[in-house]
């Protein structure tokens, strides 16, 4: 259940999709940008609320009639017309002999396509569900679904258990010739000796 505020942050979210703007108009005090960033950032990450915006852009679609299969095909035109498989023409539809390829056009058409049916590994899941994969799944050559935010732990830990067992084995030094004893440069933990 949603508070006033919060409907009021819904709807000016489903304006522009601009959860800092939308938490801004919808009344809440901020003391700075940072502030409202942050702050619009949490309530973005709500379940209740991701099930408010997930309902209201549900019903933009179905007052619109916006369906996937209509996306699809405009996406379609897009590539055909871009692609010049279609003569351009002029407001009363009379082709007026030119033919203009537009390669990003059918690029980007044809890569929201692709990325609708599934057809890259790298995919972005979004959405409030709890039992959903992470936000950024990556897999592995043999289509297991690897946890980057596991990966990132591990690989971090790893890499200060190799950097806490460099420094175990004391710090090396040289001497700089008056006798001082220095660090040494780029010896990854193996004392060198400079000729003084």
């Amino acid at each position: 259940m949603l508070n006033p505020k919060q409907k009021q942050f819904v709807a000016e979210y489903l304006i522009d999709f601009n959860a800092t703007a939308a938490y801004k108009r919808a009344g809440y005090k901020w003391g700075s940008e940072t502030a409202a960033r942050a702050n619009s950032a949490r309530l973005i990450a709500n379940d209740n609320i991701q099930e408010a915006i997930k309902e209201g852009m549900a019903a933009i679609a179905k007052r619109n009639e916006i369906t996937q299969d209509w996306v699809i095909e405009v996406l379609k035109n897009n590539i055909a017309r871009a692609s010049q498989a279609e003569p351009v023409t002029d407001s009363e539809g009379n082709p007026i002999g030119i033919y203009n390829y537009q390669g990003s056009v059918v690029n980007r058409a044809a890569e929201l396509i692709g990325k609708h049916i599934g057809m890259f590994p790298d995919r972005v899941h979004v959405g409030g569900d709890k039992d959903a994969p992470p936000i950024k799944t990556r897999y592995d050559a043999d289509g297991t679904p690897i946890d980057t935010y596991k990966w990132t732990i591990d690989l971090a830990n790893k890499l200060a258990g190799e950097r806490h067992s460099r420094n175990d084995s004391g710090p090396a030094h040289s001497h700089n010739g008056s006798g001082e004893s220095v660090p040494a440069p780029h010896t990854n933990g193996k004392a060198s000796s400079i000729p003084g």
